[in-house]
């Protein structure tokens, strides 16, 4: 079931919103060779991921609580599978206080960071924290940034990482929004609605009947396709949702190549192949559904040697062989606590 779950959910994925765009001149500017610097590999800076060892008494404890919030068509564990793949029960073997969210699949940045700040409400009370470190993947990023600027959150979210987000936006999701609004899908979205229905409000991602409900959600395609959109993301959610400085951003990228021969950076999903082609040759670099250079915003920590999924452990802990995601977020997760978060 799990299996066949992750499939569907593969798959509206690349429909909606896998392909990229022509960044503006900023972001562009911010495009690499897939042979610089810019790449980390394992072992240079700057997380040096090659021979991370963590010390079995090694604790990874942060200040603050640790949340993590998934992307679009995501939850937060299905039966048994993490949709960061293994990573929350790791983490907390290491002493780290971590929570995972869990929002509409298929609904706009704003519907879900609404959703998102009520959960963060029930987690600074259970806690008795004053912040949390807030990371997020793909769509999740900008959650994560509209509940900063747009709610108001600066004072309660102490970081946020985003990883491979569609910060500047994706054409793929302007060609998804132009067929909505002639009507040529608007069939699709009334019967998917019909389908699923809308859930009841649901605060406690971590009850099973709240994830239940969650994956009743009503899907948003219309709102999903504006918000991703590069025209609504550089003339809009960009210019209302800039950087609070009460918090700290970075973000990481992600690389993948068609083959994955030597010397280059890891094949693609097989199944994200066509999006990752049109991509390079419409925006270059690109993780299989990410532009490398529109998941750029804060501080820049570079590109990692993933595809979009295996940045969070998956398909099932499958990687590659060039990146290991544990050991990934071991680092990250040390580098907030060595920050003072």
């Amino acid at each position: 079931m799990g299996r066949g779950i992750v499939g569907a959910k593969l798959g509206l994925l690349i429909a909606l919103w896998g392909c990229g765009s022509k960044l503006p001149s900023e972001a562009q500017s911010l495009r690499r060779d897939p042979g610089d610097k810019g790449i980390i590999p394992l072992g240079e800076p700057p997380l040096q991921f090659k021979g991370f060892q963590a010390d079995r008494e090694e604790t990874l404890t942060t200040r603050y609580p640790v949340v993590l919030h998934h992307g679009l068509l995501g939850y937060d564990k299905i039966l048994t599978l993490d949709y960061y793949f293994n990573i929350p029960g790791m983490l907390r073997d290491a002493g780290v206080e971590v929570y995972v969210t869990s929002v509409d699949p298929v609904a706009t940045v704003a519907v879900r960071a609404q959703q998102l700040a009520r959960q963060i409400d029930e987690i600074l009370k259970k806690t008795g924290s004053t912040k949390v470190n807030l990371i997020g993947h793909s769509m999740g990023g900008l959650d994560a940034r509209y509940l900063v600027s747009s709610l108001g959150y600066g004072d309660r979210i102490a970081t946020v990482t985003t990883l491979a987000s569609p910060n500047h936006g994706t054409k793929v999701a302007d060609l998804v929004y132009q067929a909505i609004k002639s009507g040529t899908i608007d069939s699709i979205q009334g019967l998917l609605q019909g389908l699923t229905g809308t859930p009841l409000p649901c605060d406690q991602p971590w009850e099973r009947t709240c994830s239940r409900r969650i994956m009743r959600s009503a899907w948003d395609i219309r709102g999903v396709a504006r918000d991703l959109s590069v025209e609504y993301s550089e003339q809009h959610f960009n210019p209302e949702n800039p950087p609070d400085p009460r918090v700290y951003y970075q973000s990481f990228a992600g690389i993948a190549s068609r083959w994955g021969w030597p010397g280059r950076p890891p094949k693609v999903e097989e199944i994200f192949s066509p999006i990752y082609l049109f991509l390079k040759f419409v925006s270059g670099d690109n993780d299989g559904l990410v532009p490398s250079a529109s998941a750029v915003f804060g501080e820049d920590r570079g590109i990692l040697p993933a595809d979009h999924l295996d940045i969070i452990g998956h398909l099932l802990g499958q990687t590659g062989g060039q990146f290991d995601h544990t050991e990934f977020f071991k680092k990250l997760i040390g580098e907030l606590r060595d920050r003072g978060f």
